[in-house]
């Protein structure tokens, strides 16, 4: 299984999330958010998340050259 640690991201009300994406043996890709306070997030912390961290995230991921694949769909969960 191949891990890779993307980032660490602070939301307005001191939340903190690590985001982290792991690869398994037939190439299906996961990211894992793993939350300090899981959600539901606050009203400003979820626009945070929208607006500064989703961006950041995938800016982190095509910079390393991944990209999801048309057979092996890129699934997105795993909030801890």
């Amino acid at each position: 299984m191949r891990k890779i640690k993307l980032g660490d991201w602070v939301c307005p009300s001191g939340n903190s999330c690590a985001v982290t994406f792991e690869q398994d043996a037939s190439h299906v890709g996961h990211l894992w958010f793993a939350w300090e306070v899981p959600p539901p997030l606050t009203r400003h912390d979820y626009a945070h998340y929208r607006a500064v961290i989703i961006p950041a995230v995938l800016a982190k991921f095509q910079a390393l050259g991944l990209k999801p694949s048309s057979s092996r769909p890129l699934r997105t969960g795993g909030v801890a």
